[in-house]
């Protein structure tokens, strides 16, 4: 009851004061009450379990051993599993926050919608979520186009697969960043060896996730119906990513390519174009549609920064936007 009053009065304060970055903290500080101090939810049992059987199970060199050398830093400081859970669930927002006060023309309306479309999946799937958190401390300088940008990103993609594997996926967004030429022929080349390597054997796919444990493997197996499903959804973010960062209207009349926002909103594009290349792993694991769960956020700052052009005020696209 008092968490719905809270929601309804900052859906409220949102719709008022946009860019509010005190608006934004309230939001984060919800989420960080309901994220830290959740005593359940569908995978709290399991996360638990491997909390208090720590060392019986900790072996910080093998596969995502990076959340087992956190546990273990967590245990040493005699921290239970409820206080390890609100230090990490601090790290993951204030990473995200951090991503939405960099790029973010409306911080406080992004942020309530992620609180109520994201985050309510995004809390239970801790290990995905934190690692995702780390990718974003390294997407931040490639945006930015920072000294030593590349290296800052592969970093932190690296760490962040020492907490879920999935997210040596994140180092195909590479080409994105390239200059001109390269990109293209880099795109290009990633696409063709991708439909290549599907044409010959579908069963390779496995083999990107082969660290994995396989009997946790044969539970993320899918079917076709699924696979279908996925890939539309992945199609259509694509078109509508693109319908409003990169289409002919926006680059010609709301946006001049010399500027900061037509060259991020190139760069966001490009990346969901490389992620069409989930549609081949969708076919044997779906449940890597978190890939695109994730860079969802992303997505959604720069959508919503199109409110900053004339463009975009009618009631249609303001509809489409908050779609």
């Amino acid at each position: 009851m008092i968490t719905s009053l809270l929601v309804f009065i900052l859906a409220f304060l949102t719709l008022i004061f946009k860019r509010s970055k005190i608006v934004t903290y309230f939001i984060f500080g919800l989420m960080w009450v309901l994220f830290g101090w959740n005593y359940w939810n569908g995978d709290y049992d399991l996360y638990e379990a491997m909390y208090k059987n720590l060392f019986e199970l900790i072996n910080i060199f093998k596969y995502e051993g990076g959340y087992d050398a956190l546990m273990l830093l967590s245990n040493l400081c005699g921290f239970n599993f409820q206080e390890f859970l609100i230090i990490i669930s601090a790290f993951i927002l204030i990473s995200h926050l951090r991503f939405l006060f960099a790029f973010s023309k409306f911080p406080a309306i992004v942020a309530f919608f992620f609180m109520l479309v994201f985050f309510p999946l995004q809390y239970v799937l801790l290990r995905n979520f934190l690692a995702f958190s780390i990718v974003l401390f390294g997407l931040i300088p490639l945006l930015k186009n920072s000294k030593f940008k590349y290296f800052k990103y592969v970093f932190a993609v690296l760490v962040a697969c020492t907490i879920h594997i999935s997210s040596f996926f994140y180092l195909l967004f590479l080409p994105a960043f390239f200059k001109k030429k390269f990109r293209k022929k880099s795109i290009y080349i990633l696409v063709v060896v991708t439909l290549i390597r599907f044409v010959l054997s579908q069963s390779y796919i496995t083999s990107i996730i082969s660290l994995s444990p396989q009997d946790r493997n044969s539970i993320y197996n899918t079917g076709f119906f699924q696979f279908i499903i996925y890939s539309a959804i992945q199609i259509a973010n694509l078109i509508f990513v693109n319908h409003f960062l990169f289409s002919r209207d926006v680059t010609l009349t709301s946006i001049n390519r010399n500027n900061d926002d037509y060259v991020l909103n190139k760069s966001i594009v490009y990346i969901n174009l490389i992620m069409l290349f989930l549609i081949v792993i969708y076919f044997k694991f779906a449940i890597f549609i978190r890939i695109l769960i994730n860079f969802s956020f992303i997505n959604m700052v720069f959508i919503m920064n199109q409110f900053s052009y004339t463009k975009y005020n009618t009631s249609l696209n303001k509809f489409l936007i908050f779609l």
